[in-house]
């Protein structure tokens, strides 16, 4: 048993669940999918790290995908499923990894504080150079995500050697100046996979 719905001594109407029991004989991951990478995820194979052993990698085949998004998220539902019979534990956190179409696009692990919106979709300030890198200004940038994990976002949608703003986001506006600092360190590209 999972999850118990009704408290001792509460009146239930007819067709109240009252408790809902997980089997663990198919164990399934479930994701949320973005509409725009719906027909490439059907496509694709996979592979899955669980948190609690994340030296132990398994390949996992989608069992079903919901064919309609949920109104809230605009996502699609995937369940997938280990191919060799595995046991996993309920709630237990995993890593998916796509390989095929999904990942053929240029993708970029950033820190998750440079995400910011333009209007409602995901984008990040883009630090531009003069030619002598004497001065820089931010412009908006709109990109696409394709995945997080743990301080990091996975974006597609930016070339390799992009700068982007890091920190304070949120008082970055079009065309401001913006000091670079000099370090190697505060330097740190946008690492194109």
């Amino acid at each position: 048993m999972t999850d118990v719905r009704i408290e001792v001594g509460q009146v239930v109407a007819e067709g109240l669940p009252v408790v809902s029991i997980a089997g663990d004989a198919e164990p399934e991951i479930v994701v949320d999918v973005p509409e725009d990478q719906v027909a490439t995820f059907r496509k694709a194979q996979f592979k899955a790290t669980l948190a609690s052993v994340p030296d132990e990698t398994f390949d996992v085949v989608l069992r079903e995908l919901a064919p309609q998004a949920a109104a809230q998220t605009r996502t699609y539902r995937a369940r997938l499923k280990p191919i060799s019979t595995r046991k996993l534990p309920l709630g237990a956190t995993a890593t998916l990894l796509a390989d095929g179409p999904v990942a053929q696009s240029k993708v970029a692990a950033i820190p998750a504080s440079a995400i910011t919106q333009r209007s409602g979709q995901p984008a990040v300030w883009v630090v531009r150079c003069t030619k002598d890198e004497s001065a820089a200004s931010v412009e908006l940038t709109p990109v696409t995500v394709s995945g997080y994990a743990n301080d990091q976002v996975f974006v597609s949608g930016l070339p390799a050697g992009t700068q982007v703003v890091t920190a304070g986001v949120q008082k970055m506006a079009p065309g401001l100046r913006v000091a670079l600092p000099s370090t190697a360190a505060a330097k740190q590209q946008v690492v194109v996979q």
